[in-house]
């Protein structure tokens, strides 16, 4: 069945879905070539997306192994990509990757993770520091580098973890004795109660108890963070339907430990509006004592937080590609 669309950029093109087998003749008959800067490799149970300019200027898109699309003209395909384009997620993908490991009392540390090739060399030729696996319950092997560096290598993860000193890499190995104790079980194969506990929030709020007082400074700061023009800082208006045009320049940045550390309770302050706003809801403060931090949360029906700092440090992994759009942090 063929489709006509008429686009807002005033394009009318159509498009028509055909068995996979007759996409490759068309490429075929009329030597098609491929758009490679717009194939798209598979994300989770997607599809490969591979582009064909035909000859006549129509545009074939195989799916494999599912089927292939066909587009009357290259400006009509292109009109689909702006939405697409504007659902991927920018990672660091080169090495050396500084990260950001936060700690109690909101503390946090700086180190690098490494490529292969610069790990195996330190690997080889530096000392290895086997009192560390002596003192600590780890699977890790650890070497000392000549400028007193600590490099941590896992086997199981293929991570090259390099810390700038020996008290940077303590203090990360006293958090995680902290979370191997509370992940313990007991004798009975059950978790023991530790009252409340929340590792994914360690050390990420410096305004501790006092958050909520800082929320309106923090989320005035996501124009500047997000270098939205004075134009268009309208969008910024605490309306649920503003986070879709948020999404667009959030996504236009590298998504960095070091700009997650910046724009998340900024972003955090700013949903949490607009959900109060909706609501008539109020912030709610819980205080995790193995990890000395508080979490800023959300109250909603029965006063259950809604633990939606979850939802939006998984949109801030800067190790994983998936897109999220803003909106699922209030899906409730």
């Amino acid at each position: 069945m063929v489709k006509k669309i008429v686009t807002k950029y005033g394009i009318t093109y159509e498009q028509e879905k055909i068995p996979l087998n007759k996409g490759y003749e068309l490429i075929e008959r009329f030597k098609g070539k491929q758009l490679k800067e717009y194939t798209f490799h598979p994300c989770g149970r997607e599809p490969q997306l591979i582009p064909y300019l035909l000859a006549d200027d129509r545009v074939v898109v195989i799916f494999e192994p599912v089927e292939a699309h066909v587009y009357s003209s290259m400006k009509g395909y292109m009109t689909r990509l702006i939405g697409r384009f504007q659902a991927i997620k920018h990672i660091p993908m080169q090495y050396p990757i500084r990260k950001i490991e936060y700690l109690p009392k909101s503390d946090k540390i700086y180190y690098f993770q490494l490529g292969k090739p610069e790990g195996e060399v330190i690997r080889n030729l530096c000392p290895r520091i086997d009192e560390i696996n002596n003192f600590y319950s780890t699977q890790s092997e650890f070497y000392r580098t000549d400028q007193l560096e600590i490099m941590e290598y896992n086997s199981g993860y293929e991570h090259y973890n390099l810390y700038q000193c020996e008290t940077d890499f303590i203090k990360i190995m006293r958090k995680r004795e902290i979370a191997s104790t509370l992940n313990k079980p007991n004798p009975r194969g059950t978790k023991p109660e530790f009252g409340y506990t929340n590792i994914n929030m360690c050390g990420r709020n410096p305004y501790g108890e006092n958050f909520p007082d800082y929320v309106n400074e923090l989320a005035e700061r996501l124009p500047n963070l997000l270098k939205v023009s004075k134009v268009n800082e309208e969008i910024f208006n605490y309306q649920q339907f503003s986070l879709s045009s948020i999404d667009r320049y959030l996504y236009r940045n590298i998504i960095t430990d070091d700009f997650c550390d910046q724009i998340f309770l900024p972003l955090l302050a700013y949903i949490g509006k607009i959900h109060i706003n909706a609501h008539d809801s109020n912030w709610v403060m819980k205080y995790d004592k193995y990890f000395e931090s508080w979490s800023p949360d959300l109250a909603h029906k029965e006063d259950k937080p809604l633990q939606i700092y979850n939802p939006l440090l998984k949109i801030l992994d800067s190790t994983k590609t998936d897109w999220y759009p803003l909106l699922t942090v209030l899906a409730i």
